[in-house]
């Protein structure tokens, strides 16, 4: 897994907490932006479309392609522990 996929941005964060709160739901990337629009949190759409995909590359949400004409759903799948840990507590485990 590349460092730049796991550089934690503000809209990242923003995006997993409310992942979060609709844990087993199938939500589209245009209800994502729905919910920041009506909290009043600016996240471009583009930037919720890449952030998505990037969480479907680390295994923390499930990608769903119904069909052409619809739009893919998202379903928030959890963190693993080491997503939860912070790198620097990682990184001094090592230390003896």
């Amino acid at each position: 897994m590349s460092l730049q996929s796991k550089y934690k941005t503000k809209q990242r964060e923003l995006l997993i907490t409310y992942l979060e709160t609709v844990p087993g739901v199938h939500i589209t990337a245009g209800d994502a932006c729905e919910y920041f629009k009506k909290q009043g949190v600016q996240i471009g759409q583009a930037t919720v479309y890449r952030q998505l995909e990037k969480l479907v590359d680390e295994g923390i949400i499930h990608k769903y392609i119904i069909d052409g004409n619809s739009p893919a759903c998202f379903e928030y799948v959890g963190l693993s522990l080491l997503d939860k840990i912070s790198p620097v507590l990682i990184s001094n485990a090592d230390i003896p």
